[in-house]
């Protein structure tokens, strides 16, 4: 969606928000190079490719200013969703009409410096988030429409002071990417997308790439907002959700076509990442099939009984008034069919070949409101004509879809499509919206209390370990623990420290008990096998971690005796 507003004579503002892979740039009639366009991000990320061939990625809160020098030619959204303000200033004609703009004059700026800081010798300029810029532009987002002409006024003339008095600084400036090296991450992260079954690491993708470790984990960060290791993992999570609920391979089979040769670290993995067991979600999903499907199938007989009927009426020549009846009759059964449908814990609506919402149940009205009548494409994504990926063609074809919806407004919600016959024979689409918000924050919540407890690791000398709390697989551990007992990361993460016999498998499950009765233990002895084979007797204390505490974390101090003799 994108909205324009005039706020001055040669000021302009232009609101977006858009659920897309890209977006045209601005053109502009004029050809004169004193144009100045300044992008927010509120929500999302940007890439802009610019005339002379760098790249630069806005991210949220950034403000980027640029001129017609060098400017903008291309827009790609790397995380598929964007929201923010872009402001023109058409210089010439803004110095035309300043002497007749009384709040333009009062604000005593000398314009002309004020062009030539920006469109002197810096083309193009990244200003950070700051709280400056976060002042001026938050409350634009949610302004009352009926008040938003003087308050977009108001906003930039403050958006003018800023600039007026703003330094610019070579620190300002963020490095620029050029084609060669993006083209390198994005094919990088297409192979990564695309594969999931293959456990590539970072060095190896550094090797076959050319391209340092470091180089390649600060590029993919800055294109697409996320670790590389943390993308990899995530996708392949995907991709097994996906295997899960599309078709019948075996949990063992799937775990392999995502990378993981052990099930039991597949499914570990997996419940790390949703919360549930991967049998847990093929269950849930084969029941919300199970329950469209019966509509569906209530929906077809519903059909064939009412097309007979009227084709009896016809061949058996009765009068109209039957006919009437049988048309009563079919409202009837439509009545009956949507008020199952009002029944389901879901959000549900039936949508028409035209794209027109035709039902939506009383869950459905209660989140979103009375949207009958409305197109699809209108009320979730501001459209005015149907989504050049739309997926409807194909679940009146006949297909079954399963996708994912990020809005902004609303939340995340898991997205079923099926054919639906209503009672008149018409083929529907029935759209199911199950909402996975408090998930995935869930999932963010318990991702950064792990990244804190795995930071806390080195900030010690005392060995530490970081487990699951059922089998003691190893999580993470401390440089100290690796150094002291001999083994590498490799050998220990994802690994029951039982397989590898460092501790003696009775007295870890002896551990496990008391944290699950107690929530913690202290000063347990133990005995400590190192890789080596050498034994030594060592205090171990436990306890629960993670927000759910379905993890532990051990402290282990190797000084037995003196902790023994009390000091």
């Amino acid at each position: 969606m994108h909205t324009v507003y005039n706020v001055f004579p040669g000021i302009d503002l232009i609101y977006q928000e858009l659920e897309s892979a890209s977006c045209a740039a601005m053109t502009y009639n004029n050809t004169d190079d004193n144009i100045l366009e300044i992008n927010h991000c509120h929500e999302g990320r940007a890439e802009y490719r610019m005339k002379d061939g760098s790249f630069i990625y806005l991210g949220e809160g950034d403000m980027f200013i640029s001129s017609m020098r060098n400017q903008i030619v291309k827009i790609e959204f790397p995380l598929k969703y964007y929201k923010g303000f872009t402001v023109i200033f058409y210089v010439d004609k803004l110095a035309e009409n300043i002497s007749q703009i009384d709040l333009l004059n009062d604000l005593n700026i000398d314009f002309d410096a004020l062009w030539e800081k920006f469109l002197g010798n810096n083309q193009h300029l990244m200003i950070h988030s700051r709280d400056e810029i976060e002042h001026i532009f938050k409350g634009m987002y949610s302004a009352p429409k009926a008040s938003r002409k003087t308050y977009f006024k108001l906003k930039m003339l403050e958006l003018l002071v800023f600039l007026n008095f703003f330094e610019v600084s070579p620190e300002e400036q963020r490095k620029l990417y050029f084609q060669q090296q993006v083209e390198t991450i994005k094919h990088i992260h297409k192979q990564i997308i695309e594969n999931p079954n293959v456990n590539y690491t970072i060095e190896a993708l550094s090797r076959q790439n050319f391209i340092s470790p470091t180089t390649l984990k600060t590029y993919y960060k800055e294109i697409y907002g996320i670790p590389i290791a943390a993308d990899i993992r995530t996708n392949r999570m995907k991709q097994a959700c996906k295997l899960l609920s599309q078709s019948q391979i075996k949990i063992s089979d799937i775990a392999r076509e995502v990378g993981y040769n052990s099930p039991s670290k597949f499914a570990a993995a997996f419940n790390n990442f949703t919360g549930i067991s991967p049998s847990e979600y093929r269950k849930k999903v084969c029941q919300i099939k199970s329950t469209s499907r019966d509509l569906s199938e209530h929906s077809l007989e519903l059909c064939d009984r009412s097309c007979q009927a009227l084709a009896e009426n016809q061949s058996m020549g009765r009068d109209i008034t039957e006919l009437k009846l049988a048309e009563e009759n079919l409202i009837s059964e439509r009545d009956r069919l949507y008020s199952l449908l009002d029944t389901l814990p879901a959000y549900v609506c039936l949508i028409a070949p035209d794209y027109t919402i035709r039902f939506t149940n009383i869950n459905y009205r209660k989140r979103f409101g009375e949207v009958k009548g409305r197109l699809c494409h209108e009320l979730y994504f501001n459209m005015c004509r149907p989504c050049r990926n739309c997926m409807a063609p194909a679940v009146f074809n006949g297909n079954k879809l399963e996708w994912e919806w990020v809005s902004h407004k609303n939340g995340i919600f898991q997205v079923f499509q099926y054919p639906f016959y209503d009672a008149d024979g018409t083929v529907l689409m029935l759209e199911l919206f199950i909402e996975i918000t408090e998930r995935k924050h869930m999932e963010d919540n318990i991702r950064l209390s792990k990244e804190r407890i795995f930071k806390s690791f080195d900030d010690t000398p005392i060995l530490k370990i970081y487990s699951s709390l059922g089998d003691m697989r190893c999580l993470d551990v401390s440089d100290d623990f690796l150094c002291y007992t001999g083994y590498s990361r490799e050998e220990l993460i994802d690994t029951a420290l039982a397989e590898l016999n460092v501790f003696d498998s009775r007295a870890v499950n002896e551990v496990v008990q008391k944290v699950l009765q107690h929530g913690s233990c202290s000063n347990y002895e133990i005995l400590l096998r190192k890789k080596s084979g050498d034994v030594s007797t060592v205090l171990l204390s436990a306890e629960k971690a993670g927000l759910d505490g379905e993890l532990v974390l051990s402290s282990i101090s190797t000084n037995y005796y003196r902790l023994k003799m009390g000091g």
